[in-house]
C-alpha cells in the first residue's frame, strides 16, 4: 500500500561543542523554512547535544517559523549514535542529517523536495555542492557523470564513497534501513558510508539533484580528512555487514578495497606504490578515473 507522506522535514543536527555554529545554523533553517512553507511543509530542527557538559546556546528570535528540540545525550557517544537518537526523536517522514559545520543555500530543501515531486518514488535525493577547505573551494561533482556514479553500488564498493557527507542528501524516514539504526559504528566516519551500502543492499531509489545547494566544510574538526582513522570505521562496517547478509562476493571486493587503500597509504616507497598498483589493478583504475571526474 502506498504511503502518505506528511509534510514535515525533520533537520537533525548532531551538535559537539558547538555553540559558535548555532546561530548560523538556526539562521539557514529559518531561510529555508521562509520558501517551504508557502508550499505547505514544516521543519522541525533537532540539535542532538553530544557534549553533556556543555548547553546548547541559541537566540529564540531565529527559532519563529520552525520548531526547535534540543536532546541531551547523557554520555558522549559518537555521531553515529547521535544521529539515531534524533532520528528516534523525530516526527517528519523526511530526514536531514545536517554537521555543525555545513551550510545550505537559502532553496535547499525546496530544492529537494520538487525532486520528490518529480519522482515519487525515490527514497533519498543526492544534491550536488562544494567542498570548502582552508585553501579554496571545489565542486564535489565536476560533472552529471561523476554525480551519477553517486547512484551505483559499483562504485562505493570499488573506490570510495561518492557521496561527501549525508548533509547533501534528503532522505524518505522509511527508506532508512533498521540495521543501520541497531548498529551504531563506534569509530566515527563511515557511518554514513555503511547507511548507503545499506540503502543499496534494499534497492532502494537514488536519484541526483544538479543544483549547487550544500558546502561541506573541513575545518579539521572533523574525520572527512583523517583517511586512517577512516580505514578503521570502515573495518568495522565490513564487519557489520556481515551479520547483515551483504553478499560474500561485495564483502570480498569492500575488503579487498580497504585493504589496497591501507597499503597504498602506508608505503612511502615509490617502486612499493607501484607494485601495489599493479596487485589491485583494478581498484587503482577505477580511482585514478574517480579522481579525473571528481
Amino acid at each position: 500500500m502506498k504511503k502518505n507522506y506528511n509534510n514535515i522535514i525533520s533537520v537533525i543536527i548532531p551538535f559537539y561543542k558547538g555553540n559558535k555554529y548555532v546561530k548560523g545554523l538556526l539562521t539557514m533553517i529559518n531561510d529555508n523554512s521562509k520558501l517551504i512553507n508557502g508550499f505547505g511543509y514544516q521543519i522541525e530542527c533537532i540539535i542532538v547535544n553530544d557534549s553533556p557538559r556543555v548547553v546548547v546556546e541559541y537566540d529564540t528570535e531565529l527559532v519563529k517559523t520552525f520548531t526547535l528540540k534540543v536532546i541531551n545525550n547523557t554520555e558522549n557517544s559518537g555521531i553515529h549514535k547521535t544521529k539515531v537518537n534524533g532520528l528516534k526523536e523525530s516526527a517528519g517522514d523526511y530526514i536531514l542529517f545536517l554537521d555543525q559545520d555545513d551550510k545550505i543555500t537559502d532553496n535547499f530543501l525546496y530544492s529537494q523536495m520538487m525532486k520528490f515531486k518529480e519522482k515519487p518514488s525515490a527514497d533519498i535525493v543526492i544534491a550536488n555542492g562544494y567542498k570548502e577547505h582552508p585553501s579554496g573551494k571545489q565542486v564535489i561533482y565536476k560533472n552529471i557523470v561523476a554525480q551519477k556514479f553517486a547512484v551505483h553500488l559499483f562504485f562505493y564498493l570499488y573506490s570510495s564513497n561518492l557521496i561527501t557527507s549525508a548533509g547533501q542528501c534528503l532522505i524518505k524516514k522509511d527508506s532508512i534501513p533498521v540495521e543501520w539504526c541497531n548498529n551504531i559504528v563506534k569509530h566515527n566516519g563511515s557511518d554514513d558510508y555503511y547507511l548507503w551500502l545499506l540503502m543499496f543492499m534494499q534497492n532502494n531509489n537514488m536519484i541526483i539533484n544538479e543544483e549547487k545547494i550544500y558546502c561541506h566544510t573541513y575545518t579539521g574538526n572533523n574525520l572527512s580528512n583523517d583517511y586512517g582513522k577512516i580505514l578503521i570505521s570502515c573495518s568495522e562496517v565490513i564487519d557489520m555487514l556481515k551479520i547483515n547478509h551483504l553478499s560474500d562476493v561485495n564483502i570480498e571486493k569492500l575488503m579487498r578495497r580497504i585493504q589496497y587503500k591501507q597499503e597504498f597509504i602506508s608505503s612511502k616507497n615509490f617502486i612499493k606504490k607501484l607494485s601495489i598498483l599493479i596487485k589491485y589493478f583494478k581498484y587503482a583504475v577505477i580511482n585514478i578515473i574517480y579522481k579525473l571526474l571528481f
